[in-house]
């Protein structure tokens, strides 16, 4: 939540979890974050990287992201997944996995986040070139514990378990 109002600048005395106006008469609604993620699946395996930036830099990382102003979650996903790994896929190759929330701390923020969660299922096991932004990308067996960046991925990765009956 914001501590200054983005249009006049002062200090917000009444923020609230969910929302404000501010004297200058700007109101704001903390809703989520919408983000669209993908979890390559190759056997047993999943392809997740190695994050190269804050928040939660060198902990492993779901490929997706923010998705734009009105984007659909399986176009803004597979968006994200070709600008990060140069691979495009198809919406008949994804199975939706799940909805969950989590926070992304920005700067002095922390952001309520709605994950929309998809796998993939590759016939091959392919390593994306990395990237600064990237880092470098990692094959993890699926029932390994890692570091994750995020709350979800922990979240979701128990669900793939579950459905390989691991």
């Amino acid at each position: 939540m914001y501590k200054f109002c983005p249009k006049c600048g002062i200090e917000i005395n009444k923020a609230t979890n969910r929302s404000f106006v501010c004297k200058c008469g700007f109101s704001f609604y903390a809703n989520p974050k919408p983000t669209s993620s993908f979890i390559p699946i190759y056997k047993n395996e999943i392809l997740l990287y190695e994050r190269a930036f804050e928040p939660s830099i060198g902990k492993l990382d779901l490929i997706g992201g923010f998705l734009e102003y009105r984007e659909d979650p399986i176009i803004g996903g597979i968006r994200e997944f070709n600008e990060e790994t140069g691979i495009k896929l198809k919406a008949k190759d994804l199975e939706f996995l799940g909805i969950f929330m989590g926070k992304y701390p920005f700067k002095r923020e922390v952001y309520s986040t709605l994950n929309i969660i998809y796998t993939v299922n590759f016939k091959a096991k392919i390593i994306p070139k990395g990237s600064d932004e990237i880092g470098k990308f990692l094959w993890i067996p699926v029932n390994k514990t890692e570091d994750f960046a995020f709350a979800p991925i922990k979240e979701a990765i128990s669900m793939i378990n579950k459905k390989l009956k691991l």
